[in-house]
């Protein structure tokens, strides 16, 4: 709760409606989608209180790869003392439920009318506090961008449904070392079965429903956007130096033949 939470997910809504839940109407919830609209019907049948949902700002994915690159560049955007939230309302910064009901959101919205656009951009720019992947999708390319925009010291956790697409996610965060704590678990849970006098775990039932890849981002990402070289006074003096050494070379071989 209070928090800036990225959901990639493709569930139907299940996975943001869920955080929506927990956070209770504290913080925001930037819920990433594909395609050209979101899916969150599963958020109307929680039966979420309105402030609740109000948090919940769809955005496309294709504002997530620009949000990354400028972030990599320039760095986070500075957050405001005004700041439009979710509602529309200008606030003083306070938390959305300050007394006054927001008004409700239409989840179908795409984020990407003049309304929500600068919202949108603003929200990822500022950067995120926790990450959460949940989607069919090869979710290497996902993290390589959602870790542009996460803070320093917070958590994320990915989840797919085989082994393989964790394992690459998991090479890569160690080979790069911009991450701790990092663990790679099945979700397996295994139900037993009591009965009058005896209890035994049950004997049929699935072998996996999924694993999750969890962890604290420390670091800065190498990749996929290289920051702009910047040229300081003393560079500038080394390479008129080289230059010159250079030149006085080529002056001595021509002057000996």
């Amino acid at each position: 709760a209070g928090n800036r939470v990225m959901v990639i997910e493709s569930t139907v809504g299940m996975m943001t409606g869920s955080v929506a839940y927990r956070m209770g109407g504290h913080g925001r919830i930037l819920s990433i989608y594909g395609g050209q609209q979101p899916h969150l019907d599963m958020v109307h049948t929680l039966n979420l209180e309105p402030a609740s949902i109000a948090i919940i700002q769809a955005i496309s994915s294709v504002e997530l790869g620009p949000a990354a690159k400028d972030v990599s560049n320039s760095g986070f955007e500075d957050e405001e003392d005004l700041e439009v939230d979710l509602a529309g309302d200008v606030t003083d910064g306070k938390d959305v439920r300050s007394g006054v009901v927001p008004a409700p959101v239409n989840l179908n919205s795409t984020g990407r009318n003049k309304e929500d656009l600068a919202r949108v951009k603003s929200l990822l720019r500022r950067g995120v506090d926790s990450l959460i992947i949940a989607c069919r999708y090869r979710p290497l390319p996902l993290l390589k961008l959602a870790l542009c925009v996460l803070h320093c010291s917070s958590p994320f956790v990915v989840f797919h449904e085989f082994m393989e697409p964790l394992v690459e996610c998991y090479l890569y965060l160690q080979q790069t070392g911009v991450a701790l704590r990092l663990v790679l678990s099945d979700t397996w849970l295994r139900e037993f079965q009591t009965l009058p006098g005896r209890v035994r775990p049950e004997m049929y039932m699935p072998t996996s429903g999924g694993y999750l890849l969890s962890g604290i981002y420390v670091g800065t990402v190498p990749g996929p956007f290289p920051r702009p070289l910047q040229t300081t006074h003393s560079n500038q003096q080394a390479s008129s130096n080289l230059a010159s050494q250079q030149q006085q070379l080529d002056m001595e071989e021509d002057e000996d033949e």
